[in-house]
């Protein structure tokens, strides 16, 4: 069983650390994210995995405030909250990350006295955001002014703070200065995709892989972007070069491959339980 729970806790570790979170505008896909990540973190702690778990209470705090963004739950709220306090007692108080999240807790606080979030608390908590970007510009940690970003720009878009071709021009921008970060890329990606803009979307998928072969995510989107049956079999091939959990690209291959072995090899994969699943 522990086997199990460190395969889901590299899942969801590449999951946060490929930006991949980004794409993910299903609710029930959210809430099975939610799901799993409360469990890794009741099994799991600093001591067990080390900077895993920090990144994946991270996660557990985006994906929350993503489902909150988009079903309106409000009891998510003491779930964000207490593991906001878990970065505050662990990470100085003085630290980019913590503030990010301590500010992003504070304007949901204030979004679940109202029916929706106003533009008053919308404002507010940019203002904040803005103030601690600015500090980071002038000092020379890029990493944190690179994250610091990325979250901004999360939260602008799923809350709707700033239309999608201003937050591409946000976005470019922060590519041109870091153009090995993929997390930039994906959340590039989505606006692409939410304009229905494929030719980009196909772009920007391909230059991911260029720069991380490994990422199957990167090659399960593709695959959507590819017209003809043997491109898309290429993109499956790819997807289970590197991960064996992709349920649907073993389908595909079963079905569309002419190599006998492969087929073979497919429908055994077929036949095994998926208890985790890309």
């Amino acid at each position: 069983m522990l086997s199990y729970y460190h395969s889901l806790k590299d899942k969801y570790v590449f999951i946060f650390t490929s930006g991949y979170y980004n794409q993910v505008i299903d609710a029930n896909i959210l809430r099975a994210y939610n799901k799993d990540l409360t469990s890794l973190l009741k099994i799991f702690d600093y001591n067990a995995i080390g900077t895993n778990y920090y990144q994946l209470v991270e996660l557990f705090i985006l994906n929350g405030f993503k489902l909150y963004s988009i079903s309106k739950e409000k009891d998510l709220y003491y779930e964000i909250n207490k593991y906001v306090d878990v970065l505050k007692d662990n990470l100085s108080v003085d630290s980019t990350i913590y503030q990010y999240y301590n500010y992003l807790n504070q304007g949901y606080k204030l979004a679940l006295s109202s029916d929706k979030l106003t533009g008053d608390v919308i404002n507010k908590y940019e203002k904040n955001i803005e103030s601690v970007l600015e500090k980071l510009e002038k000092s020379t940690n890029s990493v944190q002014y690179l994250k610091m970003n990325k979250l901004f720009i999360n939260f602008k878009m799923n809350f709707g703070s700033m239309s999608i071709n201003s937050i591409i021009i946000l976005l470019q921008s922060l590519v041109d200065k870091f153009p090995l970060d993929i997390e930039c890329k994906w959340i590039l990606y989505k606006c692409y995709r939410i304009l229905k803009e494929d030719l980009y979307c196909e772009n920007i998928l391909e230059n991911i892989i260029v720069l991380q072969p490994d990422n199957y995510l990167a090659w399960i989107e593709l695959a959507n972007y590819k017209k003809d049956t043997k491109s898309q079999l290429e993109c499956h091939l790819q997807v289970v070069k590197y991960c064996k959990y992709s349920k649907k690209s073993w389908k595909f291959i079963s079905k569309n491959s002419e190599n006998p072995k492969i087929v073979s090899l497919s429908e055994k994969q077929l036949k095994k339980n998926f208890i985790i699943e890309v």
